[in-house]
């Protein structure tokens, strides 16, 4: 379950998603795997950041359930394995930039050097770069994801947006 629920969500961009059926889905899967094994901190983490996808794309007054019942998700798993990945990475989507960068970019740092090459963080710190001007820096981090091991076509889109307004 965990692994189609993460399937699902691999066609998705996560901060910027108008197809919310990906993420519907993977919500409902990975519900169903913390049922299933309650005490699973991947499961958590991999429901949190479901929860983190389907957030920019809900209408604003489903905003505040969806980013409880996120937070919710990454708080259990974050108590089961306080690495947890996903969960850290769902976190980092859920926290408002606009007029909090230096705040956001601390946070982005502390928890990248754990999580190195995991899109959602390299993403989030690219995102939050480029909402600031800084484009170099955010296409060194742009450049980071692994395309041969995650297909996610918001990273490419990122990349591409990175290098254009970086000059290239």
């Amino acid at each position: 379950l965990i692994q189609k629920g993460m399937a699902s969500l691999q066609g998705n961009d996560v901060l910027e998603s108008q197809d919310t059926g990906s993420a519907l889905e993977a919500i409902a899967l990975l519900t169903e795997a913390t049922r299933i094994a309650p005490d699973s901190a991947s499961a958590w983490g991999a429901l949190a950041l479901a929860y983190a996808s389907r957030f920019g794309a809900s209408a604003l007054p489903e905003r505040p359930g969806v980013e409880s019942r996120g937070r919710a998700a990454a708080k259990r798993a974050l108590e089961l394995d306080p690495a947890e990945e996903r969960a850290l990475g769902a976190l980092r989507v859920f926290d408002p930039v606009y007029r909090n960068w230096a705040r956001v970019e601390r946070a982005d740092r502390s928890v990248l050097p754990r999580n190195p090459k995991l899109p959602i963080l390299l993403f989030v710190m690219s995102d939050m770069l480029g909402s600031v001007g800084r484009w170099k820096e955010a296409l060194s981090f742009s450049r980071r994801y692994d395309r041969n091991k995650f297909v996610i076509p918001g990273a490419d889109r990122k990349l591409l947006v990175d290098l254009w307004a970086s000059g290239d």
